[in-house]
């Protein structure tokens, strides 16, 4: 799980469900989710490709 931050505010909570394959955002002003990645994106490519690139 990833905090974001702008101006020492926290904002959101971002996180990927490896086994679901989904990239999730929390809104932390709204108290909802806001913003589900169904697709590819990168950055998402797992622990394995990203082992492998070191």
């Amino acid at each position: 799980m990833r905090e974001n931050e702008t101006y020492g505010d926290l904002m959101s909570y971002e996180t990927y469900y490896w086994g679901a394959q989904k990239h999730v955002t929390w809104d932390v002003w709204e108290d909802r989710v806001s913003f589900i990645n169904l697709g590819d994106f990168e950055g998402n490519s797992g622990p394995e490709a990203h082992d492998r690139r070191q």
